[in-house]
C-alpha cells in the first residue's frame, strides 16, 4: 500500500498544498498540486487583519485542498501557517473554520522555524557546497533570509517585508516610479540593517532565491532567452535580472500579465518581490543567483520523512 504525504502552506498571497507518494530512502514523487492565490493578507495587511474577503477565499480554497486530502484516505497529513496568520489579530476564528473544514491541525509557525524549514527544502534542490550562500524567499508578508551552506545553517531571521506588505504599505502602481523604489529601499535600509552585517560577516556572493517570485522570475528568464528547463533548479545570469528587473519596473500591469511565462496571479507582487531581490543583490554584492523549485513544504516534508524513517 502506497504511503501518501500532503504538506498545506496557507501563505498571506498562495495556498499551496504538495501531495506526494514516499519512496525508499527519503525519496518522493509528486502526486498532486495545488496552487491558489487566496491573498488573505490583501487589504488588511496594514492594520493586521484577515478581511471578510480573505476569509471567504481563504476557506473557498480550504474546501478545494479538503477535496484533493479525500483522495488520499490515510495521508499524512501537515497544515503550516505562516506570515498573516502569525500577525492576524483575528486569525484564531479563520483557523477554527478551517481547521473544522480539514478536521485537522493547522499548525501556525514562527518567522524562525520558517526560515529553517525553507533551507531544508532549498538544500534539496541546489547543491549547497562549504562556502556559504544567501537563501531567500519572498513571501506576501514575511521575507525568510538563512546563511546556510550544505550541512550547516549559519543565520536566519524573518521579515516582515513581504511583497503584498510592500505593495499595500506604499501603494505600488505598475510602471513603477523612481521615488517609489527610493521609498522602498529607504524602508529596507531601515529594516534588513543586520542582514548585511551577515552578509559581509560571511563574505556571501551567492543567493538562492526560493519558490515564489523566483520561480516567474525564472520562468521569464526561460523563456525570454530559450533557456533549457532543468528540473528543480535554474541559475539565472545576473544581466538577464538586471534586463528582466528593468522590462518589469517599466510594464503597465497589463503588459506586465503578458510577459511570457509570467504568472497571472503573480503580476500584482512581481515588482514589488524584484525591488527587494535587487535591493538585496547591490546591498549584498552578489554574483551568482540560482532559483530553487523547492522550498518550505520541501522543507517541512523532508523534516516528516526523517522523522518517519527514524520511528
Amino acid at each position: 500500500m502506497a504511503k501518501y504525504v500532503a504538506i498545506l502552506d496557507l501563505g498571506t498571497n498562495t495556498f499551496h498544498l504538495l501531495v506526494v507518494r514516499e519512496l525508499p530512502d527519503l525519496g518522493f514523487e509528486v502526486v498532486e498540486r495545488l496552487q491558489a492565490a487566496v491573498k488573505l493578507g490583501e487589504g488588511g495587511m496594514m492594520n493586521n487583519l484577515i478581511t471578510e474577503g480573505g476569509i471567504k477565499r481563504g476557506l473557498q480554497t480550504i474546501e478545494k485542498v479538503k477535496r484533493v486530502l479525500n483522495r488520499y484516505p490515510g495521508a499524512a497529513f501537515i497544515a503550516i501557517g505562516t506570515s498573516m496568520l502569525r500577525e492576524a489579530t483575528n486569525s484564531d476564528s479563520f483557523i477554527a473554520r478551517a481547521e473544522e473544514v480539514l478536521d485537522a491541525e493547522i499548525r501556525v509557525i514562527s518567522g524562525d522555524k520558517e526560515a529553517e524549514y525553507i533551507a531544508h527544502g532549498v538544500r534539496q534542490a541546489v547543491a549547497f557546497e562549504k562556502k556559504p550562500a544567501l537563501i531567500m524567499d519572498i513571501g506576501g508578508g514575511s521575507v525568510e533570509f538563512i546563511i546556510a551552506n550544505d550541512t550547516d545553517i549559519f543565520w536566519k531571521r524573518s521579515y516582515e517585508t513581504g511583497a503584498a506588505r510592500l505593495k499595500e504599505k506604499f501603494s505600488l502602481k505598475a510602471p513603477v516610479s523612481k521615488q517609489q523604489v527610493e521609498l522602498i529601499c529607504k524602508f529596507l535600509d531601515d529594516e534588513l540593517g543586520e542582514l548585511f552585517e551577515k552578509t559581509k560577516e560571511y563574505n556571501i556572493d551567492t543567493l538562492a532565491g526560493a519558490a515564489g517570485s523566483f520561480e516567474t522570475l525564472a520562468q521569464v528568464d526561460r523563456i525570454r532567452y530559450g533557456l533549457v528547463d532543468i528540473p528543480v533548479t535554474h541559475a539565472i545570469d545576473m544581466e538577464h535580472f538586471q534586463a528582466i528587473y528593468n522590462k518589469i519596473l517599466s510594464s503597465t500591469h497589463k503588459e506586465i500579465i503578458e510577459i511570457p511565462g509570467m504568472v497571472a496571479f503573480r503580476a500584482d507582487m512581481i515588482s514589488a518581490a524584484l525591488i527587494t531581490t535587487d535591493y538585496v543583490v547591490r546591498k549584498a554584492g552578489i554574483k551568482t543567483m540560482i532559483f530553487s523549485d523547492y522550498s518550505m513544504k520541501e522543507g517541512v516534508l523532508y523534516v516528516e520523512l526523517h522523522k518517519r524513517l527514524h520511528h
